[in-house]
This record gives structure tokens, C-alpha cells and sequence, in this order.
């Protein structure tokens, strides 16, 4: 049995005064009885992740849709399955603008296709690392974990987050 999990991540914005903006963004989660709690430490990127891949809901769409409307920026979900593929969601100022899958998921979600790397550029820390980008959302690897783990190296965003999610799972 491979990975199951789902995660929701974005950036700070710079251009934003934070307290306003936190403001916003804890309504948000409290909206949708997600933890607000880290938004208490100031960091430059923010991830909610579920280990088990069934908390989250229909809802994650609105949310992150939400969130990149009051950031101004961009939000990121990701869902694994099975360590087969995941499903990757790109937000920008509150709309949806790629969706695709990163290695080959299940035949009856063919339909999905692959991510477009021109669109998840703006996220990358390095310029340079373009190429890397686009290994990470179009080539397959054995476990989708592991291109998931390079998008968050490659972001900064925290869309697999093996330490926040082995925090969430001390009783596991």
C-alpha cells in the first residue's frame, strides 16, 4: 500500500501587511474547520495537510480558490493516491487555472492530463531550475511522493511536507 495524502499550500505575499491579511485568512479556515494555527508564526509559505487523504472535501477547491483570492497569489492542492499519481491544482488570485496529474493516474481519470509547466513557473525560487519543473509535473517516477517532494523543493511551498506530516501523525 503506497501513499495516500492531500495537501493545501501558499505563499505570504510581500506586498500585503500580514496582520490584515491573517486576519482573513483564519476566517477563511475557520470556515472550513481547518486549523488556523499556524498562521501564528511568520514564515514565507504556509501548508495544511491531511497523512491520511480523507479529510479534506469538496471543499478544498473554494478554499484554496478562496485563499489565492486574498493573498493575490498563488495556492497549490495536491491529493496522492496510492503512491500511483497525484492530482495538482494551481490557484491564482481566486481562480483555478491548471489542473492536471503528475505520473498516470487511474484509467477512469485519464481525462485529467498532464500539468502545463508554463503555468507553475512563477513558483519556482530559481530561474534556472525550469527544467527540473518540468521533469517534476510531466515525467512519471515510481512513487508520485517523490515529484510532489520535488515541487516543494522546487516552490517552496510546502505541498509534501513529510515533517509536518509525520507531526500529525505521532499516534500513528
Amino acid at each position: 500500500m503506497g501513499m495516500f495524502m492531500q495537501s493545501l499550500s501558499f505563499r505570504r505575499p510581500k506586498d500585503k501587511a500580514w496582520e490584515p491579511l491573517r486576519e482573513e485568512l483564519t476566517r477563511l479556515l475557520s470556515m472550513y474547520k481547518m486549523d488556523a494555527a499556524q498562521l501564528e508564526r511568520e514564515q514565507e509559505a504556509y501548508g495544511l495537510c491531511d497523512p491520511y487523504g480523507d479529510t479534506f472535501g469538496p471543499e478544498t477547491e473554494l478554499l484554496a480558490a478562496a485563499i489565492s483570492k486574498a493573498t493575490g497569489d498563488y495556492a497549490v492542492t495536491a491529493q496522492c493516491v496510492d503512491s500511483d499519481f497525484a492530482v495538482v491544482e494551481l490557484y491564482h488570485a481566486g481562480k483555478k487555472i491548471d489542473v492536471g496529474s503528475i505520473c498516470e493516474p487511474y484509467e477512469e481519470l485519464g481525462f485529467l492530463g498532464k500539468p502545463h509547466p508554463d503555468f507553475w513557473k512563477p513558483l519556482l525560487q530559481d530561474s534556472a531550475e525550469e527544467q527540473a519543473l518540468e521533469s517534476a509535473l510531466l515525467e512519471d517516477a515510481v512513487f508520485a511522493e517523490d515529484q510532489l517532494r520535488e515541487l516543494t523543493r522546487l516552490t517552496g511551498l510546502p505541498i509534501f511536507d513529510l515533517d509536518a506530516m509525520l507531526e500529525m501523525e505521532e499516534d500513528f
